[in-house]
């Protein structure tokens, strides 16, 4: 049986993974496997991974074809290892379990995330319009084992990080800002958000954490400056962009200042761009 699915959001992962030409792994298709490794990585219930391959359906797609699926299956479960570290977070703080971890009383929360053990976002209901998110973080200080107060990231926080990076990576970054100008001109990625159940689904961890670390996978943390981790950027930037063309359909703030920085404009230009207060 040959695998039907198309398998579009994990495509440039599987490319990112080794060869396997040999073994009963290598014409079985290595996005089934990295599925299945997320989906027990959720459930907290790890597999032999040769059991796995040998259920898994054959698969010829160009960025998966002799992929290693003992490998697809490990990402797969490492990425839902992270998401469910989250899930798990967000109910510890939901059941009053985790101590001194509270909110602003005045705003109601939407959505919680964990990025690894130093970054807590939180989106919250805004006022701008009836879908409006905002969104705001907390970091944790291991040198006083403490995390600081809710902090709202504005483009001028998130572009000055960016800004840094590509001082030191351009092509890594310069990347990262075409992939990011490609979703924004995709509405089906970000979307115009009409009802409840649209915001809902949009910041379901399952489907935003998951897109965030996969995408992720696509640069290296290592190599690149700068306060945040290209997690928290991407996570960031995501719900700006949408909380963006929530509020207004036309709007452009965002795009702009994302091609400022990949035609790399002068400083003024880009913080300018960060900074205005209209579309």
């Amino acid at each position: 049986m040959i695998c039907s699915k198309k398998h579009a959001r994990i495509q440039d992962l599987l490319a990112m993974l080794p060869i396997s030409q040999g073994g009963p792994g290598r014409h079985k298709c290595a996005a089934c496997a990295f599925e299945e490794g997320y989906d027990d990585g959720i459930k907290g219930l790890k597999r032999d991974v040769d059991i796995v391959i040998e259920q898994l359906p054959d698969g010829q797609a160009k960025n998966q074809r002799h992929k290693s699926c003992e490998a697809a299956y490990e990402k797969g479960y490492e990425i839902a290892n992270k998401v469910k570290a989250s899930l798990d977070f967000t109910k510890s703080v939901k059941d009053c379990r985790l101590k001194g971890f509270t909110f602003p009383s005045n705003m109601k929360m939407l959505q919680l995330f964990k990025l690894g053990d130093e970054y807590v976002v939180a989106v919250f209901q805004g006022k701008i319009s009836e879908y409006d998110m905002v969104v705001k973080y907390r970091q944790y200080d291991k040198n006083t084992n403490t995390w600081s107060r809710f902090r709202q990231p504005k483009h001028i926080h998130w572009t000055v990080d960016v800004l840094i990076k590509q001082e030191y990576n351009k092509t890594t970054v310069n990347k990262f800002i075409a992939n990011l100008l490609n979703d924004w001109e995709n509405n089906n990625i970000i979307p115009h958000l009409r009802s409840v159940e649209e915001r809902d689904y949009f910041l379901k961890p399952d489907n935003l954490l998951r897109y965030v670390f996969i995408e992720a996978e696509k640069y290296d943390d290592t190599k690149l400056r700068g306060e945040y981790p290209i997690a928290f950027l991407i996570l960031i930037s995501r719900i700006l962009m949408v909380q963006e063309r929530t509020n207004r359909e036309d709007a452009y703030m965002f795009k702009h200042l994302l091609e400022s920085l990949k035609e790399h404009k002068d400083l003024y230009t880009v913080i300018s761009k960060a900074t205005f207060n209209g579309r």
